[in-house]
């Protein structure tokens, strides 16, 4: 599966999580450039929101159009609440993909970030490698196809970027016998990021 993302996005960099492999805190780190330590998001519940300086601040300060699409109540809906982007909660997955596609159509925005999560919502219910948790793999595969194509076809006069980031791995709880993530273990720490580059045309 990876093998078509990296046809979208050819620039595979293998990374290390950080610690706690936990979604929020990932993020947090993803978008700041600063580990936990510094910008002092935890797993806790209900979700936290981050104040601090983070990379949607500097493009706003560069006048740059930000549109964050998520789930509904998703840590990526909350975490980064209260600033001058726009926001999406989508209802699930599908509702994001074609939240995604009608921005790019409208051509307003100049970062979209997209998050989906049915792989998690599954691998957390069954196993990281049950059949179910693969085809939910399987459906974010092809959402992705199916903006980057888009994006290639609607934004072709521009130089642009698209990119793959996986905030954590996971593996099988010994107690539940179910997926879980959060420790430090090569299991939810080793995860792949994917860039791809195009020129205007």
């Amino acid at each position: 599966m990876f093998d078509e993302v990296a046809a979208q996005a050819p620039l595979r960099v293998r990374l290390q999580s950080v610690i706690p492999p936990k979604t929020p805190v990932c993020w947090a780190s993803v978008f700041t450039g600063a580990l936990p330590a510094i910008h002092g998001i935890r797993p806790v519940s209900p979700r936290p929101t981050f104040h601090g300086d983070t990379l949607f601040d500097a493009l706003t300060r560069a006048r740059k159009n930000v549109a964050i699409v998520a789930v509904t109540d998703s840590s990526m809906d909350r975490v980064f609440r209260g600033r001058d982007v726009d926001y999406f909660a989508e209802r699930y997955d599908r509702e994001v993909t074609d939240r995604v596609l009608n921005l790019l159509t409208e051509g307003i925005h100049d970062v979209i970030v997209a998050y989906q999560q049915e792989y998690d919502d599954v691998m957390h219910q069954t196993t990281p490698e049950s059949a179910e948790a693969l085809r939910a793999a399987e459906h974010h595969v092809e959402a992705f196809r199916v903006v980057a194509d888009a994006f290639s076809t609607r934004w072709r006069p521009y130089d642009r970027a698209i990119m793959w980031l996986t905030d954590h791995g996971t593996h099988v709880d010994a107690a539940s016998g179910k997926g879980t993530h959060g420790d430090d273990i090569p299991e939810d720490m080793a995860v792949e990021h994917f860039f791809g580059f195009q020129p205007a045309r």
